[in-house]
């Protein structure tokens, strides 16, 4: 099995910002704190969220109590830091031609091309971290092309990230407005 990220990264950077530009037309008065796109590496999809300064600093309230292991922090502050919590999910988005990978035999590898051009393997045995470990990078990669966040009624400090399903490859950064 050969999954070729190479081919993906057009539409799946194509969906994000077209679903971009259509949140902003229609809410184009929505300040957005953080723009999140969480991935299932086995499943071959992607589902954008948005949050609101409102609803990270609540989310941060609920939970401060609990300790940081329940919300993210950097040099900027506090914020909500998972995907499903922000205050608007924006879409599911499945990956074009990506396999069934329920089909293959269990103990079957499964082979990626990267962005780079270089060949990249998930292990049977790693499971579906092996997979998010390779989708991972090409997401982020996503998020890092020329995507219309300008046209977002941005509020400071303004976060990206991409998570991955289990969150065990997940990262965060601000993007200066």
């Amino acid at each position: 099995m050969l999954i070729d990220l190479r081919k993906l990264r057009e539409p799946v950077t194509v969906w994000v910002r077209d679903s971009l530009i259509t949140f902003s037309t229609e809410y184009p008065n929505t300040q957005v704190s953080t723009v999140g796109l969480w991935g299932d590496g086995f499943h071959g999809t992607a589902a954008l969220h948005l949050d609101t300064p409102e609803n990270s600093a609540e989310h941060v309230k609920e939970w401060l109590k609990d300790g940081p292991d329940w919300y993210g922090e950097d040099h900027k502050g506090r914020y909500c830091d998972s995907c499903w919590d922000f205050e608007h999910f924006i879409g599911d988005y499945s990956f074009p031609g990506y396999p069934d990978l329920y089909q293959m035999d269990v103990d079957a590898p499964v082979d990626y091309i990267t962005l780079d051009g270089t060949k990249e393997r998930a292990e049977a045995d790693q499971g579906d971290q092996g997979m998010h470990r390779i989708v991972f990078p090409f997401l982020k990669a996503v998020l890092l092309s020329d995507l219309p966040f300008a046209r977002l009624a941005r509020t400071p400090p303004f976060r990206v990230c991409v998570q991955m399903k289990e969150r065990l490859f997940e990262e965060f950064w601000t993007v200066e407005i």
